[in-house]
């Protein structure tokens, strides 16, 4: 059986990030932040959703998920 990508149910970074583990958290943040991203700007983009869209592919690159935008 086929699945079709946009059928997958897709949630949140944001949920997602307040799933994970302290050195979970930290490992995703410190990725993003050696390709550019502040410490600061990147707690704030959590919790705004605010992700430009090639952030949002580096997050689903590290995490091998699809988040919604």
């Amino acid at each position: 059986m086929e699945t079709n990508n946009e059928n997958i149910e897709k949630i949140l970074f944001k949920a997602y990030f307040e799933l994970l583990e302290t050195d979970a958290k930290n490992s995703i943040r410190d990725q993003m932040m050696s390709v550019g991203i502040a410490y600061s700007t990147f707690y704030t983009k959590v919790s705004d959703n605010s992700f430009k869209e090639l952030e949002f592919r580096e997050l689903e690159r590290i995490t091998n998920l699809n988040f919604k935008r």
